[in-house]
């Protein structure tokens, strides 16, 4: 956030050599931005600057790197970086009708001569349409957006998830579709990063910071509490009905708690749970991510040492580090493992008649030493993502607890059952996604995790792996020599502020 905290930080305009305000920007990592194609169309290249939408920080000079013309899209990278930049993205094709979001960016208002900085333009997703047959886009619908907020990014009010950028407003002259605006959608603006990324030349960011973008989820669990429409609220009393669902690992919710249940459901059926049939299974997992360190700076170990020559160094980092793809692919081969702490994202859907509940998601683990091999020390100094449900690997039979953190303890279990206080329930053909983390400070881990549902039919198990294979994390190797902390591996590397990996020591 900027020192005005009521508008993100990653929010900004667009200055013309002149001094003109041409419409709103925003930042998706550190000097890359993201506009309306139609905004700087017109606008002379050379004398471009953007600065912070609240006016703090200082102006800095952009040029653009990438236009899509037919989805009214831009890129533009900056020398002076904004405080922050979008890290939770949903594709716009994913977000349910009547979902609240909001619009924040530059303000043209007719009111003599007193200028608004900026405002705030509310309103409700609804859905999308395709435009001369060959164009997607999304629709919400607000009373409240005015000129110059082409280009800024619609975000879900809930958990401010960007899920499209301004395009246009609808103007109609004979009142139907009122308040309409026009959304480009950020699954085209995943593909104009995904064309850029291809070129060798243009590597205008670190496309590991661009997160969520590149791996775009299509649905994300609004966050306990979260404001819904009556018809929404309505729907989710009902589906609260029936199901269960409890987690025995590190298990996040993005972006908020679930709500404790007045009365837990429990099934009637069996009281063991039993292997559900695979062909007709209570629950579908319909995604799981690779299980990401998270470290604040991405290190990461692995089992065994890996010596690479100054020339195999090279071309790792001009092939397979730059690639989201060749990298997870690279990392899997050699078995790689989230150091201290590693975070998957799984997707659910209520796949039955009726709706179930969650009540556990078991680890079934195997540890032993730390691994020694290969250390991959990260550059970045952030914080990693929060944990709010802890599965402690070091315990000999570990439980989904709450978790929670300062700055004196870190992150760190509460001892209570997050199931015991919590319900997570799917309704039929409802999608639920959980963030799952793993944390061990004294050991190497590979782990399963077996769902455990209730229905009315009775209690059944659900394994997820990661395409197949177990889920790996590894506590740091103690150190050979007292004070050199790498010392207990074989071999070293380091990531430099230039973004390349180097030898360590």
């Amino acid at each position: 956030m900027t020192e005005n905290t009521r508008v993100q930080g990653y929010l900004g305009r667009i200055v013309t050599p002149g001094g003109e305000v041409a419409g709103t920007c925003f930042q998706i990592a550190p000097g890359l931005l993201v506009t309306a194609r139609h905004v700087i169309a017109e606008l002379p290249g050379p004398g471009l600057a953007v600065e912070a939408l609240d006016g703090s920080g200082a102006r800095g000079d952009v040029r653009v790197v990438r236009v899509d013309e037919v989805h009214d899209l831009a890129l533009l990278q900056g020398n002076v970086p904004l405080p922050d930049h979008v890290r939770r993205w949903l594709a716009s094709d994913g977000v349910p009708l009547n979902t609240e979001v909001v619009v924040t960016g530059v303000s043209r208002v007719e009111d003599g001569d007193r200028d608004y900085r900026y405002l705030d333009a509310p309103g409700t997703w609804a859905g999308g349409t395709t435009r001369d047959g060959e164009v997607a886009l999304g629709r919400f619908s607000s009373r409240d957006v005015v000129l110059g907020m082409s280009g800024a990014p619609v975000r879900r009010v809930a958990d401010d998830r960007v899920v499209g950028v301004v395009s246009a407003r609808y103007n109609s002259a004979d009142g139907w579709l009122a308040g309409t605006v026009w959304v480009a959608r950020t699954e085209d603006l995943r593909s104009l990063l995904e064309d850029l990324r291809s070129e060798p030349d243009a590597q205008p960011v670190e496309w590991d910071e661009l997160g969520e973008l590149l791996d775009l989820p299509r649905t994300a669990a609004l966050p306990g509490g979260a404001r819904v429409k009556p018809l929404t609220a309505l729907l989710a009393v009902v589906a609260a009905i029936v199901i269960a669902v409890a987690v025995t690992l590190v298990v996040l919710r993005p972006g908020g708690d679930v709500a404790a249940p007045s009365t837990p459901v429990r099934s009637s059926a069996n009281a063991s749970p039993v292997p559900a049939d695979p062909a007709t299974p209570p629950v579908l997992v319909e995604n799981v991510t690779a299980l990401r360190s998270n470290a604040g700076d991405g290190s990461f170990v692995l089992p065994e040492p890996l010596v690479m020559s100054p020339a195999e160094l090279a071309r790792f980092n001009q092939e397979v580090s730059p690639s989201t793809r060749d990298w997870w692919s690279w990392y899997g081969e050699r078995g790689g493992a989230a150091l201290g702490s590693g975070l998957t994202t799984i997707t659910l859907r209520g796949n039955t008649s009726e709706t179930v509940r969650i009540v556990d998601l078991k680890a079934v683990k195997q540890c032993g030493p730390p691994f020694d091999g290969t250390y991959f020390q990260g550059y970045s100094q952030g914080t990693g993502d929060n944990i709010t449900i802890g599965f402690d690997l070091d315990e000999s039979d570990p439980s989904a607890q709450e978790m929670a953190y300062t700055s004196g303890r870190g992150l760190f279990p509460t001892g209570d059952h997050f199931f015991d206080r919590k319900t997570v329930t799917l309704a039929p053909g409802e999608v639920e996604t959980i963030t799952v983390g793993a944390f061990t400070s004294t050991r190497s881990c590979t782990f399963g995790l077996q769902l455990v549902v209730a229905t009315a039919a009775g209690s059944f198990t659900q394994d997820i792996t990661d395409a197949g294979k177990p889920f790996v994390v590894s506590a740091m190797a103690p150190p050979a020599v007292a004070g050199q902390p790498l010392s207990g591996y074989r071999q070293a590397y380091r990531l430099e502020e230039g973004r390349e990996w180097v030898r360590a020591g």
